[in-house]
């Protein structure tokens, strides 16, 4: 299910976590619209992998096709169809992947509410929620670790912090 993500709407929910702004702020809409539609699934999937690691911070969500060929990036990019987000958490990727390895009752209810698509990154994940009976994946990070480093930790945290000052501020 397709949802549209209005500027007018910009303070409210999609999830517990997610805001119509946060991915306003990070998207790029066609040319002359404030607004972008977005597959709902998306933030489900986003919101339980919130709920397991901590906070997240989006990064790219839906991008125009002209855009995404200045990245450069593939015209076939699940952003330009509105099924990705980006997401920023220097621990959900190996998170992530460690749910993929086991085949996990996460990675199960991941499947369920649509993951599709996991590009795993030093900085965080890319996410989408492709149709498609294998999950599209692959790793990029240059460092495989499969323990979460003292640093992630201390700017997990830092980050957390941060934003919800942030959004506090924003608030008033």
């Amino acid at each position: 299910m397709f949802i549209t993500l209005e500027e007018k709407n910009r303070n409210q929910n999609i999830t517990e976590n997610f805001t119509v702004g946060e991915i306003l702020d990070v998207s790029k809409p066609n040319q002359g619209r404030t607004s972008v539609d977005m597959d709902y699934n998306v933030f489900l999937v986003a919101q339980y992998i919130r709920d397991n690691v901590g906070p997240l911070i989006p990064s790219s969500a839906f991008r125009n096709l002209y855009y995404n060929r200045t990245i450069p990036s593939k015209d076939t990019s699940q952003h330009v169809k509105g099924k990705a987000l980006d997401l920023h958490n220097p621990v959900v990727a190996n998170w992530l992947h460690a749910q993929i390895k086991n085949n996990s009752n996460h990675y199960k209810q991941l499947r369920n509410l649509g993951l599709g698509g996991v590009g795993l990154y030093d900085w965080g994940v890319h996410i989408d929620t492709r149709t498609s009976s294998r999950l599209g994946f692959w790793d990029f990070r240059k460092k495989k670790a499969e323990t979460v480093t003292f640093t992630s930790i201390l700017l997990l945290i830092f980050i957390s912090v941060g934003y919800r000052l942030f959004k506090r501020n924003a608030k008033k």
